[in-house]
């Protein structure tokens, strides 16, 4: 099923869409996607993530993170207005 989604539902649709002048799903994205978008070391490189994560060592980052959280406490804001007595 993946991989009849990957061919934009196979070769006879692709020619179908190419046969009214369109372009496929796939087709459309790639136009839209620059080089290196999707890998996060590139945006790594550039700024726009802190850190990147291993796919094996996301659980143990996750953890720590939680555990830093797990003492955490933050008051509620004072309320800006009061009930009127009636």
């Amino acid at each position: 099923m993946r991989d009849l989604a990957r061919q934009s539902g196979g070769p006879e649709r692709v020619a179908r869409q190419h046969a009214r002048g369109k372009l496929t799903a796939l087709e459309r994205l790639g136009l839209l996607q620059d080089e290196g978008t999707f890998n996060p070391y590139h945006a790594a490189n550039a700024g726009y993530v802190d850190d990147t994560i291993e796919p094996r060592k996301t659980r143990a980052k996750i953890i720590a993170a939680l555990a830093a959280l797990r003492d955490k406490f933050s008051t509620a804001p004072a309320p800006k207005h009061g009930n009127i007595p009636m």
